[in-house]
């Protein structure tokens, strides 16, 4: 393992680009990177194409039944429903992920991801609304199900391979409070704010951790939990990170 100094801090860069993963039944979609909804748009810009997408990583160990498990399925012209031929159950490619029971396309539950995850401060299920064409109720439906998907064990798994580290401190500028509630100490003014730490493994998934104090004792749990052993490297300036 090597540590090596980053110029570009990945919490400070105007550039987002969206990495999605959303956990699907025992699978895990991993969509490319997109740097624009149009980049998205090119690729995902059919029902039938995000249904072939969710069915090829869903199905890339073999064909199954979500019900009984059978591997005998029977597929119907309109590449969308399928049927088991021991349980005789048809079924979609949805079943036993969160777009199940769900009447909104999947073209629009993938356009849902990309909103939610591309933006730093996240969406409002009002935007989302107006974005998809879609009412507020069900716009918090989806935002609702996306939430508890992101909560699910395969999100948290640690991050390896090339990671950048960077922290970033939440709150107001001094020069914007009143007089009377401005930092004195120009090296406490990081107490009164809220202290991010951000970690993204490259071309991979970026966590944001929240934490007390920028010292090691703080930032090595931290380590602990969201980083693995097995990393090639971690970038960053910071002294106080040495992984």
């Amino acid at each position: 393992m090597g540590i090596i100094c980053a110029s570009n801090y990945i919490l400070d860069r105007p550039k987002i680009i969206c990495y999605i993963s959303l956990k699907i039944n025992k699978e895990v979609i991993a969509m490319n990177n997109f740097n624009s909804l149009i980049d998205f748009l090119k690729v995902f810009d059919t029902e039938q194409k995000c249904i072939d997408y969710l069915t090829k990583i869903i199905w890339q160990d073999g064909e199954y039944c979500p019900h009984c498990g059978s591997k005998r399925i029977y597929h119907f012209s309109n590449n969308k429903i399928h049927k088991c031929a021991d349980c005789r159950v048809k079924f979609s490619i949805k079943v036993g992920t969160i777009f199940e029971d769900s009447k909104i396309s999947l073209h629009k539950w993938f356009m849902a991801v990309y909103l939610m995850t591309s933006h730093k401060k996240g969406i409002s299920s009002l935007q989302l609304s107006k974005d998809l064409g879609i009412t507020q109720k069900t716009a918090w439906f989806m935002l609702q199900r996306l939430r508890y998907a992101m909560n699910i064990a395969s999100f948290k798994k640690p991050l390896k391979n090339i990671v950048e580290v960077d922290e970033t401190y939440i709150g107001g500028k001094e020069s914007n409070k009143h007089i009377d509630k401005r930092t004195k100490n120009i090296d406490k003014v990081q107490d009164d704010k809220t202290s991010i730490l951000g970690m993204q493994e490259l071309d991979g998934d970026l966590k944001l951790v929240k934490f007390e104090k920028t010292n090691k004792a703080n930032i090595k749990p931290i380590k602990e939990q969201h980083v693995s052993k097995k990393l090639q490297y971690i970038l960053t300036k910071a002294p106080y990170i040495s992984f």
